[in-house]
């Protein structure tokens, strides 16, 4: 697993299954909530398989770096450090409980629910393993929209 992407495939899982809740309009709030736990799922168990493949030392580790806008500096640099690590197994675990919890809570929008659940968890990893400040700064972003709709509604 030397040269997969994991660090991409763990912040980007929960997008691919708010994009599948979002695309397919037949997706009833059942089916929306197993999408949703299977991508917080993967996301888990690959940041479970990072932390016990995780060597201690002083420089980040799973790197990912593809030039993205060069002429001004933008790359997409991602990497994680001992730190992050536990935070993204701490935010990984925590989300697979969200959604779990809230299979009997939630009866109204739960497929928006869950679309802005999963683009949350997307954000807030994708802000722990981004080594570029312009990455940093859109995962931010990311972050605040499905947060101010969480609390609004």
């Amino acid at each position: 697993m030397d040269n997969l992407p994991v660090l991409s495939i763990t912040a980007f899982a929960p997008l691919v299954g708010a994009v599948l809740i979002f695309a397919i309009r037949s997706v009833q709030r059942e089916q929306a909530r197993v999408i949703a736990l299977a991508s917080m799922i993967v996301s888990f168990v690959l940041s479970l398989w990072m932390l016990s493949d995780f060597q201690k030392n002083d420089e980040f580790q799973y790197t990912e770096h593809v030039k993205w806008l060069p002429e001004l500096g933008i790359s997409y640099r991602m990497g994680i450090d001992g730190i992050a690590l536990l935070l993204i197994v701490l935010t990984t675990f925590i989300g697979v409980i969200a959604v779990g919890w809230s299979w009997g809570a939630i009866s109204y929008r739960g497929r928006e629910y869950y679309i802005t659940v999963l683009l949350l968890q997307t954000g807030m990893l994708g802000v722990f393993m981004a080594l570029d400040l312009f990455i940093f700064y859109i995962f931010w972003e990311l972050v605040l929209i499905p947060m101010a709709l969480l609390i609004g509604i």
